[in-house]
């Protein structure tokens, strides 16, 4: 007994959505973290100014410590969205390529 299995391959419209939409979202978050992380770094640089011209005080040493912790993080959240939108293309070109 043979039976035969048509299987659609063509992504509907709505899945289509369901890959791209995401896609974009994960681009937009990149560049809004990519100019909080410009943001921190000139926050830094100002902060770096402000001691040499203060002199080194306590209040403005630890503000400098905040920043800094505050631009580390924000690196690492650039690397996660960055490492996620590179997952989230290959999963997409996969997903187009089973298309053909």
């Amino acid at each position: 007994m043979n039976q035969r299995t048509n299987v659609n391959t063509v992504l509907l419209d709505a899945q289509a959505k369901n890959i791209t939409l995401p896609l974009l979202h994960l681009n937009t978050l990149r560049l809004h973290v990519e100019s909080i992380q410009d943001q921190a770094l000139t926050a830094q640089t100002m902060a770096e100014m402000a001691i040499e011209i203060l002199g080194g005080t306590v209040i403005v040493e630890e503000m400098m410590a905040r920043l800094d912790a505050l631009f580390k993080s924000t690196h690492r959240a650039v690397i996660v969205i960055e490492e996620s939108a590179s997952a989230m293309s290959l999963a997409f070109e996969e997903v187009e390529g089973g298309e053909q």
